[in-house]
């Protein structure tokens, strides 16, 4: 799915708002990271950079890329 890859998709608000919900996480924060508006908070910026520059597309995940996983929400899920 394109919305998993990231690839040229960019999510409804309302969408955005129901992911939100679901996983209990700060709407504004997904909304930064949808593109949807800007990203004022730098830690969430150096956060996103970080994780996606230690990810690649595979299924499971080495134990590096989860200890990046785990930073990374740890920062979105911060109100």
């Amino acid at each position: 799915m394109n919305i998993e890859r990231g690839e040229g998709f960019v999510p409804e608000p309302r969408t955005v708002h129901q992911i939100a919900q679901v996983l209990k996480l700060p709407e504004r924060r997904l909304l930064e990271l949808a593109g949807l508006t800007e990203v004022r908070d730098r830690r969430l910026r150096e956060a996103t950079v970080r994780f996606a520059a230690r990810s690649e597309p595979i299924e499971e995940l080495r134990p590096e890329e989860l200890e990046a996983l785990e930073e990374y929400v740890k920062v979105l899920a911060e109100s």
